[in-house]
């Protein structure tokens, strides 16, 4: 079998060892996520997503962003009717 050597920063090989289970390779692992993303129509890669977000703190800043956004007060979108005599 012919292998092939890339460089990968030390940030994205941590996130990709997160990534691998167990008894997978580093190959199989790509070739995983590959397919992940061309299947995005599969129900079954879709539910592969959830928690994505729980890994890191980008779901708190969501949330943060979302609570300041609920405490602004709105406008009214319709402009109240003027009464005439």
């Amino acid at each position: 079998m012919v292998q092939k050597t890339i460089s990968l920063t030390p940030e994205t090989y941590k996130r990709l060892k997160t990534k691998k289970k167990q008894n997978e390779s580093f190959s199989e692992l790509v070739d995983r996520l590959l397919d992940l993303k061309k299947d995005t129509n599969d129900e079954e890669d879709f539910k592969s997503f959830a928690g994505v977000l729980a890994e890191d703190d980008e779901w708190d800043k969501i949330e943060k962003i979302l609570e300041k956004a609920r405490q602004i007060p709105r406008k009214s979108k319709t402009n109240s009717p003027k009464k005439f005599r």
